[in-house]
């Protein structure tokens, strides 16, 4: 379960519903959605920073994704993509940057051992499943749906990043203040003036 959690942490996918804004940073992010959704996992790590490759080739990177996604317990799915809040853009010595809050929902569809073949026992296995995850992310941002997929809501910061030392695009990396790699991508100050929008 917690593999499947670590697309949703990498990818940081937005949506089409986007505030105005940068056209070229906006069409940056809509690609990423697009490619996200199609779970083309190449495809989004071409939108990913390329400084994170420095500190985890692109092949090793590609390869956790796709066995992350490629899940025991789940068929997982990626939709209801959307930007909550784009925050104005800032120059810095290192580039350009934007931080971005996106939201993003999770479908599995729960997938059950061999030996769990009675309703009562699919029933009890999903029960199970379910609890772990409300007592994991919260009860509030997990559900279910009418035909037993189990949904997971997900809020996910990223900084949007325009770096003179790579091609002149804007490409993406999911952004935790408290995260180690923080300080391998970013200096302090950058740190520090994206955790400071809220």
């Amino acid at each position: 379960m917690k593999k499947a959690i670590v697309i949703i942490i990498l990818l940081s996918a937005c949506s089409y519903v986007f505030p105005q804004g940068n056209l070229e940073l906006r069409k940056r992010l809509n690609e990423l959605a697009v490619a996200t959704e199609a779970m083309d996992f190449k495809k989004v790590l071409d939108y990913t920073y390329p400084k994170v490759f420095t500190i985890v080739p692109k092949k090793t990177m590609l390869e956790v994704l796709e066995k992350s996604i490629l899940s025991d317990e789940f068929n997982i799915k990626f939709d209801s993509l959307k930007v909550d809040s784009l925050y104005p853009i800032f120059k810095m010595p290192a580039g350009s940057f934007a931080k971005i809050n996106c939201s993003v929902k999770m479908i599995m569809n729960v997938k059950y051992p061999a030996d769990v073949k009675t309703p009562e026992a699919k029933k009890e296995y999903f029960e199970t499943i379910l609890t772990a995850m409300k007592a994991q992310f919260g009860t509030q941002k997990v559900n279910t749906d009418t035909i037993g997929n189990i949904g997971l809501n997900i809020n996910s910061p990223m900084v949007a990043i325009k770096d003179p030392r790579f091609p002149n695009l804007w490409y993406f990396v999911n952004f935790k203040e408290t995260d180690p790699l923080m300080g391998r991508l970013f200096t302090k100050q950058l740190i520090d003036k994206l955790a400071s929008y809220k």
